[in-house]
């Protein structure tokens, strides 16, 4: 059943042209792309004066937090102002750039870095850090208060770059919330690999080298020549490592001019190299934009910002250059972080380091507009179904609603609806993203379809009046790992069974009710977790102290999920839509089901076996950011992970009128009793005809 409106998201367009200016963005002319790259400009007003006199050392790390608060660790320095001093390691700053925490050193159960490098806060509010002194063969993880937590590996003892134990003057650290791996760039003059860790226990898992193959130290030494051929190591530096959303992960090998792009267990995918020629090096740091259809590289030998678009890898822009002034950068662009809105923070490692801030000048409601009150038909510009993209552009001063009792507030009706495809079409070939053509002709096309007039003798289903299928989120699909953006292949059992089913399907299409699928019955149609339609994309969340409902009503589907950490039901309980448990990782409700039976069918197939893990990250006023992962080894050979932006809707969920032994369902079996006595009596015409 339709909701009374439907919400469409109207995007303001980036401005035409970049001023030419330090501390602007300037595209370059030969950037040929139909999304245009972000319009940066530095902001003079961030971060405010720092207290108590305090002066910043080189700034080694740079990260932000979910509320866009900025992190810092710092390298102490020498006071050169009376009456000053040295401002402690971890300073944290709010939005408009005032200090609201400061922490770090020695302390007991642990070993503080000897020289302190990197900083990432994770999903579960962890603060990590990195050092790459002499000595330091380890990283830590502390609360966010500075609260110790846990050490991975030891002062003093690395091994080298085959060591499962220590590290050796390790980089940065990314946490992944889909596996609670911490991936680490290992390290700078010491290893010369990435390796990763579960992150609660400091159990190693796996590490690689360059090309995805085994670090060799003795081969990692030689000095970069541009003119040979591609180095087969990384270089002196493992400076930086990042993970996509789509599940790839970018390690920089500075001394080597390059970055190098990797799965998850360590495949590798592709390279690029930055001003090769640069005797200085050039790849020190990467991030990305809100939607990850740009990426930024800090270029520390040429004291700049490179702009790319991630899906090519052209260089799209450039921001700053050498200098002193506000938007340049001195001697040591080292690290860069970008906010949820867009902006891009720096951090400078020289003597006397600083901080600034590269304001996005496409506003917030540019980038992602409440829903409108009153309804539009689906061909509306583009513009509209680019917002989905950018579900992370909260509002201004937009910090996580909570509940009452302290939980953050997912509460609302939240809508599903897209016309993403769940797999890649192979008419996408290699692309990820469509360009703003690609996305509007899609809903014109659709439209035309669903207007088209039936076929004579046809009464036809609806039009598109009534359909409410939303519009592309500009991705060419829903799946984001793996990276091709395809469903994981099939086991040889899941084939087998699939063609038996069709099988007796062709043969048995309607003996009894049991023939027909659970949406002919009216027992279940969208699943857990759900998958788009043509109508009803909604979900509506209820809380209260210790447990989530979500409704579904397409078909009358209320799930409680109890949050008290209770168990699962045993294996011997089977539901249509599973049993799921849920608890808090930060500010997002993870969700585990599992417990389905084997008649569920999912849409995207599935059998008893299914063992799905969904995430619900309120990102703004108006937008969830929906995420879940598929494990499911009976039907497919590896697991994969969908995500779709949910929008707010300001609408009431009317009642989807579908219930079990309907009329249809006499209409189905009536009719087919019907074709099997018309089969029956041709069958006998004909043999009388003998």
């Amino acid at each position: 059943m339709r909701t009374l409106r439907q919400a469409i998201i109207m995007l303001a367009m980036l401005v035409a042209g970049a001023v030419v200016a330090a501390g602007r963005l300037t595209p370059p002319l030969a950037a040929q792309s139909s999304a245009r790259p972000p319009v940066l400009e530095v902001d003079t007003s961030w971060p405010k004066t720092l207290p108590n006199g305090w002066s910043v050392g080189p700034v080694s790390g740079i990260t932000a937090d979910a509320s866009d608060h900025i992190l810092i660790v710092q390298r102490a320095e020498p006071v050169r102002q009376a009456g000053g001093r040295a401002a402690p390691p971890v300073i944290e700053f709010d939005p408009n750039g005032n200090v609201v925490r400061t922490w770090g050193g020695p302390g007991p159960g642990y070993e503080w870095p000897e020289q302190v490098h990197g900083i990432t806060i994770d999903y579960k509010d962890r603060v990590w850090i990195s050092g790459n002194g002499p000595k330091d063969a380890h990283i830590l993880a502390f609360r966010r208060d500075g609260t110790f937590l846990l050490q991975i590996g030891h002062s003093g003892k690395s091994g080298g770059s085959n060591d499962t134990e220590n590290l050796g003057h390790a980089t940065q650290m990314r946490i992944d919330p889909q596996t609670n791996e911490v991936f680490v760039s290992d390290g700078e003059n010491g290893n010369h690999r990435v390796i990763v860790f579960d992150s609660d226990t400091g159990a190693y898992k796996r590490h690689w080298g360059a090309y995805g193959t085994k670090p060799d130290d003795s081969a990692a030494t030689a000095k970069f020549d541009p003119s040979g051929p591609p180095p087969k190591q990384f270089g002196s530096a493992t400076h930086c490592l990042r993970i996509a959303r789509d599940g790839l992960v970018y390690a920089c090998d500075r001394s080597n001019n390059r970055f190098q792009i990797f799965r998850k267990d360590g495949t590798f995918v592709k390279e690029l190299f930055i001003a090769k020629e640069t005797a200085a090096a050039t790849v020190w740091d990467i991030d990305f934009s809100p939607d990850q259809r740009f990426m930024y590289v800090a270029d520390g030998g040429n004291q700049k910002v490179w702009i790319l678009q991630r899906d090519s890898l052209q260089i799209a822009g450039e921001l700053g250059g050498p200098g002193k002034e506000a938007g340049r950068f001195a001697t040591s662009l080292h690290d860069i972080v970008v906010d949820s809105k867009g902006n891009l923070y720096t951090g400078e490692a020289a003597t006397g380091g600083r901080v600034q801030k590269f304001r996005n000048t496409v506003s917030v409601a540019g980038q992602a507009q409440k829903p409108a009150a009153n309804p539009a038909p689906q061909t509306e510009s583009a513009a509209a179904a680019r917002a989905l993209v950018r579900a992370k552009a909260a509002s201004k001063n937009w910090k996580v609603a909570r509940t009452a009792w302290g939980e953050p507030d997912l509460q609302g009706v939240w809508s599903y609806a897209t016309t993403t495809p769940l797999s890649k079409p192979g008419t996408a070939g290699e692309k990820t993203f469509l360009t703003d053509e690609e996305v509007a002709e899609l809903a014109d096309q659709t439209a035309r379809i669903q207007d088209a007039p039936p076929r004579p003798g046809d009464p036809g289903t609806y039009n598109n009046f009534w359909w409410d299928r939303g519009q592309s989120i500009g991705r060419t699909s829903l799946i984001v790992d793996p990276e091709d953006g395809k469903l994981p292949a099939l086991t040889p059992a899941a084939q087998k069974a699939r063609a038996e089913r069709a099988e007796y399907q062709r043969a048995h299409p309607a003996d009894s009710w049991l023939d027909r699928s659970p949406t002919d019955r009216c027992i279940m149609y969208h699943g857990v977790p759900p998958l788009p339609s043509g109508y009803n994309n909604t979900y509506q969340i209820f809380q209260t102290p210790g447990m989530v409902a979500i409704l579904d009503e397409n078909i009358h589907h209320v799930r409680l999920i109890p949050l008290d950490g209770r168990p699962h039901l045993g294996q011997n309980v089977r539901q249509w839509n599973g049993d799921s448990r849920g608890h808090w990782e930060g500010t997002t409700l993870v969700v585990e089901t599992t417990n389905f039976n084997d008649k569920t069918r999912l849409r995207y197939g599935g059998s008893e076996n299914t063992h799905a893990v969904e995430r619900f990250t309120r990102v703004s006023e108006d937008w969830i950011d929906y995420q879940y992962t598929i494990t499911d080894p009976t039907v497919y050979t590896k697991p994969f992970t969908v995500a779709i932006p949910m929008p707010r809707r300001n609408d009431r969920i009317y009642e989807y009128a579908c219930h079990e032994g309907n009329h249809s369902m006499v209409g189905i079996l009536s009719g087919a009793r019907a074709d099997e006595k018309r089969a029956e009596e041709a069958a006998k015409a004909k043999e009388g005809v003998r």
